[in-house]
């Protein structure tokens, strides 16, 4: 038998396994549910954010750069005085507000 230094300093270490090696039979989507709540909610928000960015242009009711003057500075649709076709209401220079933060 071969004693390496390590064995012969500590012999209670023969024998128990490495943490840097992986059990038999784990595979990597083991680990997602091993994950802490925070990453895993931190990668779904991330997810979201991708998704909205990349049907951006689906999601959107108005072209975000279009200027209608006459809608300009529209209230959003909660008040009274808002509309439904622009939910977040317009800017100074009637752009939709909803288009614009998608």
């Amino acid at each position: 038998m071969v004693r390496t230094a390590a064995s012969a300093q500590n012999p209670s270490t023969r024998g128990t396994p490495s943490p840097f090696v992986r059990p038999a039979g784990t595979n990597s989507r083991a680990r997602w549910p091993a994950m802490p709540w925070l990453i895993r909610a931190c990668v779904a928000v991330m997810a979201i954010f991708v998704l909205i960015g990349a049907l951006a242009p689906v999601l959107a009711p108005h072209d975000p750069v279009s200027q209608t003057l006459v809608d300009r500075l529209s209230p959003p649709a909660v008040f009274s005085a808002g509309t439904a076709t622009n939910p977040l209401g317009t800017d100074h220079l009637g752009r939709d507000v909803l288009s614009r933060v998608i």
